[in-house]
């Protein structure tokens, strides 16, 4: 193992997507010894970071509450005023943040040798923030377990529309009851699933589905990478953003009955997402994984390793 890597991600919660991404960076940094720990386990962190080289911050937790904000801003300025490596492959919601998490955030940035957003809703939300650009934007690296998955795209499916239940399930919750009542009037046969917290093995479940219809980022990911249609249902922004870069339809969780069904039938008519965008992500998550390389090694890697990597920033 070339170094020890403090890994503070959102884990342990049973999460598609939590275990998407702890089970990405595991992958991608496969030659590094991983030491993994929440944001919100202070005292665990602290122990972490005393037997490990470097520190990456992963996923969107850190900027979900001022309190994550702060913790995550102490432990990199702990770890840059001793020497270490700080990294960060973030992604930002579009809420409202306030002056003191905009503050700490733009501090983080500063902390960080390498900081990359998820998409373009990431990069606006750190720059609403005042965070100077530019700010690089690579992909959700969550996308690299979903290069081996077989796409069904242009294939005649037997499958009806597939309803994906968040795991762990969100409490009072109705909007799964009410996309069932209105697929309920589709010719289709209606199926509503369990995301469960394996991505490639979602989106191999989901392969056979005429429609899918997904609430949340990363099913929207496994849908497209089976090379389904899927009718995207999130107020999440990068969501959303996802589902317009698959050219594929969306629509708010509030969206009235009438709203919800032209929305199931416009996804009922159009293509699967094209296969070259599905591509593209990838590609994309695999870049974060090899520019994390270089930093981690501090650039020490072959010319093959390093060949084709934009160095510049991206945004």
């Amino acid at each position: 193992m070339t170094s020890d890597v403090l890994l503070v991600a959102d884990v342990g919660r049973g999460s598609l997507s939590g275990e998407a991404v702890l089970t990405a960076f595991r992958r991608g940094l496969s030659e590094h010894s991983l030491v993994v720990a929440n944001a919100d386990s202070w005292p665990v962190l602290n122990r972490a970071l005393r037997r490990s080289r470097a520190v990456v911050f992963a996923g969107g937790l850190l900027f979900r509450s001022s309190t994550q904000l702060r913790r995550a801003l102490a432990l990199a300025t702990s770890a840059r005023l001793t020497g270490r490596t700080v990294c960060a492959v973030v992604a930002v919601g579009s809420g409202r943040h306030d002056r003191t998490a905009a503050v700490m955030a733009r501090g983080l940035a500063r902390q960080t040798d390498m900081l990359v957003v998820r998409d373009d809703a990431s990069a606006h939300a750190l720059m609403a923030m005042g965070m100077p650009g530019p700010i690089r934007v690579g992909a959700d690296v969550a996308w690299t377990l979903l290069d081996s998955v077989g796409s069904a795209a242009g294939e005649t499916r037997s499958g009806g529309v597939m309803i994906v239940e968040p795991s762990p399930p969100t409490l009072s919750d109705d909007l799964t009851d009410r996309l069932t009542a209105v697929t309920a009037v589709l010719p289709h046969d209606t199926a509503v699933v369990d995301a469960g917290i394996d991505l490639a093995g979602l989106a191999r479940r989901l392969g056979d589905a005429r429609l899918v219809v997904s609430r949340e980022f990363h099913v929207t990911a496994a849908a497209a990478a089976a090379g389904v249609p899927v009718l995207t249902v999130a107020d999440d922004s990068s969501a959303r953003m996802l589902a317009d870069r698959l050219d594929q339809p969306w629509v708010t969780r509030s969206a009235p009955r009438s709203e919800l069904e032209q929305a199931l039938q416009r996804a009922l008519s159009v293509p699967a997402p094209a296969r070259a965008v599905v591509q593209a992500e990838i590609a994309a998550a695999e870049e974060v994984f090899g520019l994390l390389r270089l930093v981690l090694t501090g650039g020490q890697m072959s010319a093959d390793s390093i060949s084709g990597l934009r160095l510049e920033s991206a945004w």
